[in-house]
């Protein structure tokens, strides 16, 4: 697949494949992000069966070193690609936090409608986080 230019800037001359946190897409990580998510889950894992388990697939679906070719295309490993994508050609390629996210066409669509359906809510929980920060009890609607 081609990545675009404007991403492969960011990403830098090599960088990992892996999954996103959710396990929805795949992200291209710059290498350093990808170090500092793995630490943060590792950090996080403890003796918790979930979150070792979790560890676990991360990096056994996690590829360094991966670069574009001279076309900008980059070849997802067949292990990540059909676990995360299965049978889907149709993706989407867009930015995210801190890696470029690959996401089928399909889920995507179907994550911007249940984030529609829920956005009063998620307005109320920012509304309710900036109070709590700014040290303001939340109000009771």
């Amino acid at each position: 697949m081609v990545v675009p230019q404007a991403f492969r800037e960011q990403l830098g001359e090599r960088f990992c494949v892996a999954p996103a946190h959710d396990f929805q897409s795949i992200a291209l990580y710059p290498t350093d992000a990808w170090y500092e998510a793995r630490a943060r889950y590792e950090r996080l894992s403890g003796v918790q069966p979930a979150v070792l388990l979790y560890l676990d697939l991360f990096n056994a679906l996690s590829f360094r070193d991966q670069e574009c070719d001279s076309q900008g295309r980059v070849l997802l490993p067949l292990k990540i690609r059909q676990t995360i994508l299965g049978e889907e050609r149709d993706v989407e390629i867009t930015g995210a936090k801190n890696y470029v996210r690959i996401i089928s066409s399909v889920k995507s669509q179907t994550q911007v409608a249940d984030f529609f359906e829920h956005l009063q809510d998620t307005l109320n929980l920012i509304a309710e986080l900036e109070r709590e920060k700014q040290g303001k009890a939340p109000s009771v609607d």
